[in-house]
């Protein structure tokens, strides 16, 4: 499948819908971000849909400048577009107040748990999913 991409200072925004605790769906914006392994998702969303906060186990995770501490939970069901996957874990953090417009960060994990292959065509502005 081919989707139009959204672009926002270059970052490229992609439809995120998250399984609260209570399995009602809700849509997010998320940068697709390539260079991220792991996806995260800021504080307030996960409040938002209802999933406990783990902080007796904080996580160290790399950025592209520094470490940070993270913590760690699983969500039902999060999905891309109509792609979705079952119990998968995120990070959790806030991000930078320059991406004050974003909920989260899709990382790399996303497409390798969903099996599927990502290709990003910058003349056309799509992305293809297959």
């Amino acid at each position: 499948m081919t989707y139009k991409i959204k672009r926002i200072g270059g970052l490229i925004i992609v439809p995120v819908t998250i399984m609260s605790d209570k399995d009602k769906l809700n849509s997010f914006d998320f940068i697709l971000d390539t260079g991220s392994t792991h996806t995260i998702i800021i504080p307030d969303v996960i409040e938002v849909l209802g999933y406990a906060l783990n902080k007796s186990k904080p996580f160290i995770i790399t950025t592209g400048t520094t470490d940070e501490t993270a913590w760690q939970t699983n969500i039902k069901k999060l999905s891309v577009y109509e792609i979705p996957v079952f119990d998968f874990g995120v990070f959790i953090k806030k991000l930078p107040e320059k991406l004050w417009f974003t909920h989260g960060l899709l990382g790399l994990d996303f497409f390798e748990e969903a099996n599927i292959n990502l290709h990003i065509d910058f003349k056309t502005a799509s992305l293809q999913i297959d």
